[in-house]
């Protein structure tokens, strides 16, 4: 596990937040919880996201969709924390690249509004993030930015991709990441993005 440096104080505490995400005893407990948003939405998590976070995951998750056109009410979604293994070996499986990433989403067969269910009274699953753990912590040390607001922006991230925003090219990339901005905002984070502007 990588360790902070002794003079950042913006990521104090995060490798040892992550240590207790991670754990094997929370793996072997299930660690699975689920939260409703105030837009109706069932998310089931995954690993001790909420100990990571200096925001409530269920706040977070309620700017994302109010910042949202369309009807997203009873919709259900996961979200998952795991290790570099874990990734990496989806991240060969559905993307073909053999090594960690940070994010990945997984969006439902039915992401959009005009959605027809199979079966009447079936929720309508948007998708699956899924976030390792350990590239977050070498990324946010890497950027000297709190581990928090790089979960945060990770999350939202995943989640845009869910709902059909993507960043392949320059314009659905500058919409995409004003929407991230703008969401992040809200909490006090900061712009993700503004190195890359600079």
């Amino acid at each position: 596990m990588v360790q902070a440096p002794a003079n950042s104080p913006q990521v104090e505490g995060s490798s040892q937040r992550m240590a207790d995400a991670t754990s094997e005893d929370a793996d072997d407990a299930g660690s699975w919880s689920a939260v409703s948003t105030s837009k109706g939405i069932e998310v089931d998590i995954s690993g001790a996201l909420q100990p990571m976070l200096d925001i409530e995951l269920v706040d977070l998750l309620d700017a994302v969709f109010r910042e949202i056109d369309g009807s997203f009410y009873g919709a259900e979604m996961s979200i998952s924390l795991v290790d570099d293994d874990a990734i990496q070996q989806l991240n060969r499986d559905y993307r073909g690249k053999d090594k960690p990433t940070n994010v990945l989403s997984f969006p439902g067969e039915q992401n959009d509004d005009t959605a027809v269910f199979p079966i009447d009274g079936m929720p309508r699953f948007l998708g699956d993030v899924i976030l390792s753990a350990e590239t977050l912590e070498r990324e946010a040390l890497a950027a000297a930015k709190p581990l928090s607001h790089h979960l945060a922006h990770l999350i939202v991230h995943g989640t845009l991709h869910l709902i059909g925003y993507d960043h392949i090219c320059d314009q659905e990339a500058q919409i995409m990441e004003a929407l991230e901005t703008r969401i992040l905002g809200n909490f006090a984070i900061p712009d993700p993005y503004s190195d890359e502007k600079d």
